[in-house]
């Protein structure tokens, strides 16, 4: 990289009244350190500089441009190496894993040569086949989607990992690959349907992590639990113990025991003072409590309520989705690197 290449950057956004982000130079790398770019959203040129730090605290701002990064077709631009200052990474407490997965991770200049072998790795990579990343030669957006996936997992040597996620609807994110698809609603199923397909023809093997429960209407995991009357279906319930009194086998609700606040057996009149002893409680009686329906009754039915969408449902109509880690395989490798990413 030159510095005729660099003083036409600088002459060109002078031109243009563009304020320039500071390239740089540290252990024999030029270092684009980004907040301008991020303000307007604008890709700086990529071949100015090894990699670009983000020196920006509005996560906002930043998501915005990671965005525009993601979806450029130019290999040099979405497989950009990237980092955040170590000092913004408070700002993003409640996201810092889910934004970590889309960029190379936070970093900290005293410690920037432990980042190298990475930036080495990733722009030998871009020289090798960004001349071969021609959006056009691809017969479809997902089978190019595919691709860039692939570049950024292979040349990052990564395995996709589901992060937990408050802000996505399925609880889970693999979000380096969610942020190709601008419908966030859908954006986790999405991006499984694409790794499914990816296992299906042996690319992807894959671990399992977890099981979620998601409304079978919108996909959704932020889902109401409640206990219902099995009669009338309302769910503002009452509870009880079940009492069953040793001495004479009496077995009853606990109200039926409650005599001025102490348990006394409605049969023989005994008091009862010690669990375990003169008593046990071998269950739950509930109560419905709809005025209209007063109907008492053990092991209440469940329903379910999306948050989302608000669909009512049984337990047994949820979508069971399992949640793996994947990770290429050698065919899957092979096709990344021929292009057969279909």
């Amino acid at each position: 990289m030159s510095e005729e290449i660099t003083n036409e950057y600088v002459l060109e956004k002078a031109k243009q009244n563009v304020e320039i982000d500071p390239i740089i130079e540290i252990q024999g790398k030029r270092v684009h350190l980004l907040q301008n770019a991020i303000n307007t959203k604008t890709i700086p040129d990529p071949e100015l500089s090894d990699a670009w730090i983000i020196n920006h605290n509005a996560r906002e701002e930043v998501w915005k441009f990671l965005f525009v990064v993601c979806a450029s077709d130019d290999m040099r631009v979405y497989l950009k190496p990237i980092f955040m200052l170590k000092e913004f990474e408070k700002n993003y407490e409640p996201i810092i894993e889910f934004m970590g997965a889309i960029f190379d991770g936070y970093i900290q200049m005293e410690h920037f040569m432990e980042k190298t072998p990475l930036i080495n790795r990733v722009n030998t990579f871009i020289t090798q086949y960004s001349g071969e990343r021609d959006r056009l030669k691809y017969r479809s957006e997902k089978q190019f989607t595919f691709q860039k996936v692939f570049d950024f997992y292979y040349s990052r040597n990564r395995t996709i990992k589901p992060r937990m996620n408050a802000f996505s609807l399925a609880g889970y994110s693999y979000p380096r690959i969610e942020i190709h698809f601008p419908n966030y609603k859908r954006a986790f199923i999405l991006a499984r349907n694409l790794m499914q397909r990816a296992y299906d023809k042996n690319w992807l093997t894959r671990e399992y992590v977890d099981t979620s429960y998601l409304c079978h209407h919108c996909s959704s995991a932020f889902l109401s639990f409640r206990e219902t009357c099995p009669k009338c279906g309302y769910h503002d319930l009452k509870v009880r113990d079940i009492i069953h009194h040793f001495r004479c086998a009496t077995v009853a609700s606990e109200e039926d025991f409650n005599y001025n606040g102490h348990l006394i057996c409605p049969k023989c009149k005994t008091t009862l003072k010690n669990k375990g002893v003169d008593y046990d409680t071998p269950g739950k009686l509930f109560y419905c409590g709809n005025p209209r329906c007063n109907h008492k009754f053990q092991n209440p039915p469940i329903s379910v309520k999306c948050i989302s969408c608000g669909t009512e449902q049984e337990a047994n109509e949820l979508h069971i989705q399992k949640i793996y880690e994947y990770e290429l395989t050698e065919s899957g490798i092979l096709a990344g690197l021929s292009q057969r990413s279909e």
